[in-house]
């Protein structure tokens, strides 16, 4: 189990039994800071990846994505750190709007903390030079293509990915690419299928939740 806020935390590591600490994890949760998706799928990936299956072991490689807002936070190199940081930009209903910023921060890729930075562009991650500014989301936009970026590896090691989003006013097409839902608008029809649900409120979540297991069941 992975979280994600401002930065990306292992919580609890591959291991078995498993029940009581995803439990006592989950009950932990610190709901705070920005949404470091791309953080929170890599670790999943890593995890996943990297435990050894034991032989003649039949299993399903899985992920599940859950998220209850936009992610808006990725992590690069910038000339003003010797080590990578995490800059997170607000949503598009909370800046922008009627003539107000889009704020930003740089944040220490450990801690969240936020850090000063005199950086005004980023390499970003198809090859360009962005700006960042107040004035335009070219952050918030680079979000997306991180966190699709990881989701293609985990895609690319033949391991689903079911994304659950809980609450209104989300992306889903955005959840959809990252599962590679066949009704999602990137599709990729060679990757394998992933399903993107969703529960628009706390009392639908545990059907959400029960589905993506009977799902993965199957796999």
């Amino acid at each position: 189990m992975s979280s994600f806020g401002s930065t990306a935390t292992l919580d609890v590591p591959m291991e078995q039994p498993f029940k009581s600490a995803i439990t006592t994890a989950a009950n932990a949760l610190n709901f705070s800071g920005r949404t470091f998706a791309e953080g929170g799928l890599m670790i999943g990936f890593n995890q996943v990846n990297n435990t050894p299956v034991p032989p003649h072991e039949s299993i399903a490689k899985v992920i599940v994505f859950v998220t209850d807002g936009y992610a808006n936070t990725f992590q690069t190199n910038f000339s003003c750190s010797s080590t990578p940081l995490n800059l997170g930009q607000s949503d598009p209903p909370f800046g922008g709007w009627g003539g107000g910023p889009w704020t930003f921060s740089f944040m220490d890729a450990t801690s969240g903390n936020n850090v000063a930075c005199s950086d005004t562009t980023f390499k970003s991650i198809d090859g360009t030079t962005k700006t960042i500014s107040s004035n335009n989301q070219n952050v918030w936009n680079e979000r997306q293509l991180h966190a699709l970026s990881v989701a293609n590896q985990i895609r690319s090691a033949n391991i689903v990915i079911y994304s659950i989003g809980l609450g209104v006013g989300l992306d889903q097409d955005f959840l959809r690419n990252i599962a590679n839902d066949p009704a999602g608008s990137a599709y990729n029809a060679s990757q394998v299928s992933g399903e993107a649900v969703f529960a628009p409120d706390i009392s639908q979540l545990q059907a959400v939740f029960d589905m993506i297991a009977t799902r993965a069941l199957y796999q």
